[in-house]
């Protein structure tokens, strides 16, 4: 192969092996709602009757924008009804943090929560809930700010964090007022160390409820993956900041108070599963529920929100799936893209005229048919470590004899070398894919376990056929010696 379409094979292997591996994060998608942008979810849908289904959202945008909301149903648009202003009496869960992390923060936090308490819209039922080295239902469900503005004022900054523990009463508050709205305001700076109650527990109990969390992490040492844990199993918003007050006023209050329904008639029979599709301007959400049913929450509708250019594709298992492929598939197309750039090309002219130029004629090195696939320095010192390292722990000649048997034409150093690469970069990969530790260590031990598997095949496979051949070998060899030939002679 000539080197100039060698450096292009191996430019266009590193090429689509990243394609490979970033395609599937092109479709990865966003809720919109970034600081000051508006945000658009699915919070509830009722259909217990067909002919007002009751399509719950949440819009932080200009409510008239919401005279131009698409809803389709299972593809099929549907006529909607105007949008009202969601009327529900609604509950409010202050969960402070009051840690000694909050030292500095907390006159802060004391202020932006008053505020807040002040200015939701009259009627709405507050409480607080604090939480240092355990949860305290400070106020009540109350519909007085100033009751909560004294709760709040009298928080100090001590003691280890129980952001669990917390959430976990603040669901309980809500558990005991059913007849309200479930939403929770969670601030947090730093990391959970002292709760009992196990996330598990604390999400499930949310969940049930249909809680809106809105969590807010001040940075720089909120606990964003607990967060972000919380809101994504719950619904919700995560909302980072370092400025308590503004996110409060700029991003909390518009979400509890823009609550939107929008009422239209189901084409769907009552049971049936049904795909709702909700798009305004450049933002879409995407839920399911059964028809005939009163659901809300992340886990009853799973509504995820997208912008324009992007897709559900992600959240399938099946595209889940193919991400892996593809992500092994980079894998394998990157490494052959380096081999390809850093071996010695054995099919050139000088290659084949090499034999020629030896005065004598010889063959080539011995060493240079032993059927190496590393050829080039770097790989080859890999292979050489491995080599070593496997020759101190008794697993070369091990491997050795597996290839021998096998009758593959490999270097038990190499074989290894590539083994142990491809076995991490299967583990990496499928770690940063899924994020979950367990399934990464059950689908790569099954991956892991192919190769052994398919030499351990072969060599049975061999030893199958020598065994079947046996008999008639050693009649023939008999049938040799007994017509007076030698053992040398009838081999």
């Amino acid at each position: 192969m000539r080197p100039a379409t060698r450096l292009r094979l191996a430019a266009l292997a590193g090429v689509v092996g990243l394609l490979a591996l970033v395609g599937p994060a092109a479709v990865a998608q966003s809720t919109g709602g970034a600081d000051g942008e508006p945000f658009l979810a699915v919070r509830s849908v009722d259909s217990q009757d067909a002919r007002d289904t009751v399509l719950g959202v949440t819009w932080t945008g200009d409510a008239a924008d919401l005279e131009g909301l698409r809803v389709t149903e299972n593809g099929e648009e549907v006529r909607l009804g105007a949008p009202l202003e969601n009327t529900d009496p609604k509950g409010v869960v202050f969960v402070v943090e009051s840690s000694s992390a909050m030292d500095t923060a907390l006159a802060g936090v004391k202020d932006a929560v008053t505020a807040l308490a002040a200015d939701l819209p009259s009627g709405t039922e507050m409480a607080l809930v604090s939480y240092a080295d355990s949860a305290q239902l400070v106020r009540d469900f109350t519909t007085d700010p100033q009751a909560i503005a004294d709760g709040v004022d009298g928080l100090v900054a001590d003691g280890a964090t129980a952001m669990w523990d917390g959430v976990y009463a603040g669901a309980q508050a809500l558990e005991d007022a059913p007849d309200l709205q479930p939403n929770m305001v969670v601030i947090s700076a730093s990391p959970d160390s002292a709760s009992v109650t196990s996330p598990t527990r604390v999400t499930g109990l949310a969940t049930s409820l249909g809680t809106s969390v809105l969590a807010v992490g001040i940075e720089p040492g909120a606990p964003a993956s607990a967060l972000d844990q919380l809101v994504s199993t719950t619904g919700g918003r995560y909302l980072a900041t370092a400025d308590v007050d503004r996110t409060l006023k700029r991003e909390v209050r518009p979400t509890l108070v823009g609550q939107y329904d929008l009422i239209f008639a189901t084409q769907e029979k009552s049971g049936a599963v049904v795909d709702l599709g909700v798009e305004l301007g450049d933002l879409t959400t995407a839920v399911s529920y059964v028809d005939g049913a009163d659901v809300a929450g992340n886990l009853a509708l799973a509504p995820v929100a997208v912008d324009s250019g992007g897709g559900g594709l992600l959240q399938s298992g099946v595209a889940k799936l193919l991400a892996v492929v593809f992500a092994l598939v980079a894998v394998t197309l990157g490494v052959y893209a380096i081999v390809l750039v850093f071996t010695k090309d054995e099919d050139g002219l000088s290659a084949v005229l090499q034999v020629y130029s030896d005065p004598y004629g010889a063959e080539a090195d011995p060493e240079d048919a032993d059927g190496s696939a590393a050829t080039s320095a770097l790989i080859q010192r890999a292979v050489d470590l491995t080599e070593e390292f496997a020759e101190r722990q008794g697993v070369l000649a091990k491997t050795e004899g597996a290839l021998e048997r096998a009758a593959m034409p490999l270097r038990a150093a190499e074989a290894l070398f590539f083994y142990g690469a491809f076995t991490l970069a299967a583990f990496v990969l499928l770690f940063l894919l899924t994020g979950n530790l367990m399934a990464t260590a059950v689908v790569g031990i099954v991956l892991a376990a192919i190769p052994p598997m398919v030499v351990s095949f072969k060599a049975k496979k061999r030893q199958k056929e020598f065994l079947a051949q046996l008999p008639d070998t050693l009649a023939l060899l008999a049938g040799t010696l007994r017509a007076g030939y030698s053992l040398m002679q009838g081999v």
